[in-house]
């Protein structure tokens, strides 16, 4: 009697894991959809009627379906087993996610490949050892800076540690933190340099401006597939006063927190940590993804069927006004706004004692690898009425007028005579994609080169 009690409990609770599981699943999969709020909210609710919901279905249900639940739970562990061996190997393929959490699982295809874990804090980088008497450089960015295409030992802050400590090996020790957080800008880079100096009490730090859409991002008339509530946007009143887009409250203060939970650590953090290594929600999460990806792409061939015209221009997408030599409106509100940030992060960096490096990321068309000679090094970026070294000349301008440290990374890899073929190896994606392990290299020896040449090195 004892023992059918016990195999009945077992398999009831088996049961409930995993009606609990699919009805879990079926709610991510609303909030994939956008049909549920992707909030914290949200989740805490389908934990909660999903838990009591498995429980009392499994009390009421025939032994039939549960016998059938059963097999559910067998399968279910089959397939998990095998995506997990899949990916341990390497071998699963179209599959890319991240989660930007403490411990959070990363699987990369989409461009190179990266099969690894965020660290301690949520960064797609080793956990820094934090040596109070080493001196500490801190490198900001968006993706490019959190780099899921290569191997977190392969990112730029962690060539520019080894470098700047092969340059100076009896000097003060140099540790270099490689922030980097997707789909970030400018307003989001001035947040990561307060929480970088607020935790590690950091001596320097090198933001880096992607030209291709950071100008973009920072104004919500530009960027507005991202609502002002759940990113955040700064603004020009009526007073001409820079102020946080009045809606915007709630974007920022939900992205400072989630920088900050991910250093306290908290349970629930804790909880997404160890979900986000479980493959079978993080597949789905990836072919969702790809779906919505492919109906982007689908409109955009639609568009440019009714309007060949469209064909012509360079690097295809709202980025372009950036790059036009007839600086429009939308140009200028946008560079003045990333200016103004900028300054801001220059005095915030000059009252904490922190030296500030800013750089760029430039970007690189088809059209230059197909127009220009590969072997060529006098190379230009001018195609008809844009010109994709024109962020660069006016950040260079501004950074002059301001007197903060620039590296312009296109006029670098002019002067050190990188033709299209060189330049096409720095980036994936036929040189239009994130840095490649070769980008990370070149890119963090040029800042070393800058840091070292400031230290007097």
């Amino acid at each position: 009697m004892k023992a059918s009690a016990l195999i009945r409990f077992a398999s009831d609770s088996i049961a409930t894991v995993v009606v609990f599981g699919l009805l879990y699943l079926i709610s991510y999969l609303l909030k994939l959809l956008s049909i549920l709020p992707p909030t914290r909210q949200t989740t805490i609710l389908s934990i909660i009627i999903s838990l009591p919901v498995s429980i009392i279905a499994v009390l009421y249900i025939s032994p039939v379906y549960r016998k059938y639940l059963l097999y559910s739970a067998f399968l279910i562990f089959t397939i998990e087993t095998l995506l997990q061996l899949s990916a341990f190997l390497g071998i699963l393929p179209g599959v890319s996610f991240f989660n930007s959490i403490p411990y959070g699982r990363v699987y990369w295809t989409k461009e190179g490949f990266s099969n690894s874990r965020m660290n301690r804090y949520g960064w797609h980088y080793p956990t820094p050892e934090l040596n109070p008497e080493s001196e500490k450089i801190v490198i900001i960015g968006d993706s490019f800076i959190q780099a899921n295409q290569v191997s977190p030992q392969d990112n730029i802050g962690m060539k520019c540690q080894q470098l700047l400590n092969e340059i100076a090996p009896t000097a003060q020790r140099k540790e270099v933190l490689s922030i980097g957080i997707n789909g970030c800008g400018p307003a989001q880079y001035l947040e990561i340099l307060k929480h970088a100096d607020k935790h590690f009490g950091i001596d320097q730090a090198v933001i880096f401006i992607f030209v291709g859409n950071d100008f973009r991002n920072v104004c919500y008339e530009l960027y507005s597939d991202q609502s002002p509530e759940s990113y955040f946007y700064y603004e020009f009143d009526e007073n001409d006063r820079f102020v946080l887009h009045p809606q915007s409250g709630s974007g920022y203060e939900k992205f400072n927190n989630k920088m900050n939970e991910n250093y306290n650590l908290s349970s629930y953090i804790l909880v997404k940590s160890l979900y986000s290594n479980i493959m079978i929600p993080q597949v789905i999460r990836s072919i969702v993804s790809s779906w919505q990806v492919m109906k982007r792409q689908k409109r955009t061939r639609r568009m440019l069927a009714k309007n060949p015209e469209q064909n012509r221009i360079p690097y295809l997408g709202k980025e372009n006004f950036i790059f036009r030599t007839s600086i429009s409106q939308d140009a200028k509100t946008a560079f003045k706004i990333t200016s103004e940030i900028l300054k801001t992060c220059q005095d915030y960096a000059a009252g904490k004692q922190i030296e500030l490096l800013l750089a760029t990321i430039p970007v690189f068309p088809s059209e230059f690898y197909q127009d220009r000679d590969p072997d060529r090094s006098d190379w230009n970026l001018r195609f008809d009425e844009f010109d994709f070294l024109l962020p660069e000349k006016l950040l260079t301008e501004f950074a002059a007028t301001n007197g903060i440290d620039f590296l312009g990374m296109g006029r670098y890899l002019q002067e050190h005579a990188y033709s299209p073929d060189d330049i096409m190896q720095l980036y994936f994606l036929e040189g239009r994609g994130h840095w490649s392990e070769r980008g990370h290299e070149v890119f963090s020896r040029a800042v070393c080169e800058r840091l070292a040449e400031r230290d007097g090195g």
